[in-house]
């Protein structure tokens, strides 16, 4: 719907009084059209309709965001999920006829795009002004991220989508990109990998491919010397592909070896043991990905042996390094700011999660309790009152008398009840204050993958198999904050998890009916079971049990195998804490897993 007569025309003066000076590169790389506003309502106050509508119009346009990797849906807007339709037909004559007065080439390119993909009939004039507008650009650090990337690559997909037609303008652009890969670029060191991720647009040859990979392969050995360990590796890991992609085996292989080696390198250079810890593990999981039949001519088994002694000295002394934050000020700005200071500025994504699950130690089972007693001994309003629990849909699942008119005394499970409220309120806390904050400022600092994911959790001895890309998938679901596929994924496997591990402890999980059936028993019979509180560490029951299958709790596992929870619920603190705790469970396996191997 406009907000302007779409059957108003607009007078070759009107465009001369227009302040198209105001849209400039800025305005457009970050969809500013808001800054038209004050045009509109300095136009709407001197009574200039035609105006006033000229300029919504541009604050359509200028509205859009140029987006990656969508050729028939380049431009998006917020809140809108196609701009298909956004433009009348009255609307791209006003476009048409903005091209002439307008000196801003992205603007004009553009409109021209706009035309382009969405005017009828269309002209392959459109086509041909964005793609030598776009690529008019010249090739450097400044605003490369911000437009110009987003700028060559439109250039590119439009071109490649007109053909034969536009081989020329290809080739030009080609050309230009594997220029500006000779230059040094010292306020950017990533650069040339931007670069060449638009080149992998192209068709490459393989000589194409080995020279890019050649030249990378030595910008990779300047930063390993200068301990910048991790950049280097950004470029190995494009090598890696690279000769993946042309099949050449045996420069792969070295590529693998070096990537690995950068990991212990860079772990020798580290003080901390909680960072020595992270970059040992990933050494070896690196060495792991050297094929069987390579691993002896590089001693590939002796160097992983190596470094497992070594693993298991840093993970002894990383656990004492997470620690726990405390803040005596009840200011929750400073737990805030803590919390984010705690996991901020680190370099890699896996130091990064690793100080994100030591933001809190998990809930405590006697301090819960404890709390809980103490509230029944001191507390006398809050007890002369019987109390109904009720589910999301209005069941009642609970009911209480009042402690000081019962007779019997504090019913026994009263303690328990009372520390699992507890328990909710203080995760309820904790993921407001320091979850949630620290969540976002690592997903600002840091790219993370499903694939990376799969390989932790694969690797997790927690985990059982056949298990890992679920248990990764629920948690890659809770980074892209939907937290409501991450409970759905991630609360089953903690059940199976539960009975694998009291299988292995020969604990009977299932039920012999008359019929000679097996039956297993639900997660609720698996934690209420003798052998689980011998098996379990005290506090980890505490949490599944308050968590999933209390009543008095959010009962994630029964609400949600039966369906009962809703929209809010099901992405509750109570659901993030979980997928957090899910997190924190695989992190803190893999510190303990070579004591725990050998151990056992």
């Amino acid at each position: 719907m406009c907000d302007y007569d779409d059957t108003l025309q607009i007078e070759q003066a009107i465009f001369h009084k227009c302040r198209f000076d105001e849209i400039d590169e800025d305005l457009l790389k970050y969809g500013s059209g808001y800054r038209l506003a004050s045009l509109i309502a300095r136009a709407e106050e001197d009574g200039s309709e035609q105006l006033a509508k000229l300029y919504k119009v541009l604050r359509k346009a200028c509205e859009l965001r140029l987006k990656s990797g969508n050729r028939l849906e380049p431009y998006e807007c917020y809140g809108k999920e196609s701009i298909s339709g956004l433009f009348t037909n009255n609307d791209f004559q006003i476009l048409d006829e903005t091209r002439k007065h307008t000196s801003c080439k992205a603007f004009i390119a553009r409109l021209s795009d706009l035309r382009w993909l969405y005017h009828r009939p269309k002209s392959i004039s459109d086509a041909h002004t964005v793609i030598e507008l776009y690529t008019s650009y010249d090739i450097c650090q400044d605003n490369w991220l911000d437009s110009i990337k987003y700028y060559y690559e439109r250039a590119i997909r439009l071109g490649l989508q007109l053909g034969k037609g536009c081989a020329d303008k290809l080739d030009n652009i080609k050309t230009s990109l594997v220029s500006a890969l000779e230059p040094d670029y010292p306020e950017s060191k990533f650069m040339k990998l931007w670069i060449a991720e638009l080149l992998e647009l192209f068709s490459q040859d393989e000589d194409e491919i080995r020279e890019i990979a050649e030249r990378f392969t030595s910008i990779a050995q300047e930063l390993s010397e200068q301990d910048d360990y991790y950049s280097a590796r950004l470029y190995l890991e494009h090598v890696s592909t690279k000769y993946r992609k042309i099949e050449d085996d045996v420069n792969w292989l070295e590529t693998r070896i070096r990537i690995a080696s950068s990991w212990e390198r860079e772990a020798s250079i580290r003080d901390q043991a909680l960072v020595k810890m992270t970059f040992f593990e990933n050494a070896i999981q690196s060495y792991r990905m050297i094929p069987n039949a390579d691993r002896s001519t590089y001693g590939i088994d002796e160097i992983i042996s190596d470094l497992r002694l070594k693993l298991r000295d840093a993970g002894k002394a990383a656990v004492d390094e997470m620690i726990t934050i405390s803040v005596k000020s009840p200011d929750v700005s400073d737990i805030i700011e803590e919390s984010i200071k705690h996991v901020s500025g680190k370099e890699t994504l896996d130091i990064a999660l690793l100080y994100f699950c030591g933001l809190y130690s998990g809930i405590s089972k006697s301090q819960s309790i404890e709390s809980a007693i103490e509230n029944l001994k001191v507390g006398v309003v809050s007890h002369l009152f019987g109390m109904v629990q009720l589910s999301g849909d209005g069941r009642k699942i609970g009911k209480e008398a009042p402690l000081m008119l019962s007779e019997q005394g504090i019913p026994e499970d009263t303690p328990k009840a009372q520390a699992i409220d507890n328990a909710i309120m203080e995760a309820d806390f904790v993921v407001k204050t320091q979850i949630l904050p620290s969540l976002a400022t690592i997903l600002e600092e840091h790219d993370i993958t499903l694939h990376g994911l799969e390989t932790v959790c694969s690797v997790c001895p927690i985990i059982p198999e056949q298990r890992a890309k679920l248990f990764a998938k629920g948690l890659y679901f809770g980074f892209e904050y939907d937290f409501a596929s991450a409970i759905h994924l991630l609360v089953p496997q903690w059940e199976h998890i539960v009975r694998t591990i009291l299988k292995e402890s020969n604990v009977h999980t299932t039920m012999l009916d008359a019929d000679g059936i097996d039956m297993e028993y639900g997660l609720s019979t698996l934690l209420e079971k003798k052998e689980a509180e011998e098996i379990f560490d005290d506090n980890l029951l505490f949490e599944m049990t308050a968590f999933l299958t209390h009543k008095r709790g959010p009962n994630l596992r029964n609400e949600l195998a039966h369906g009962l929870l809703d929209d809010d619920r099901v992405c509750s603190y109570s659901a993030i804490y979980w997928w957090w705790r899910s997190l924190k469970l695989v992190v803190h396996s893999l510190v303990h897993r070579v004591d725990d191997t050998e151990d056992s």
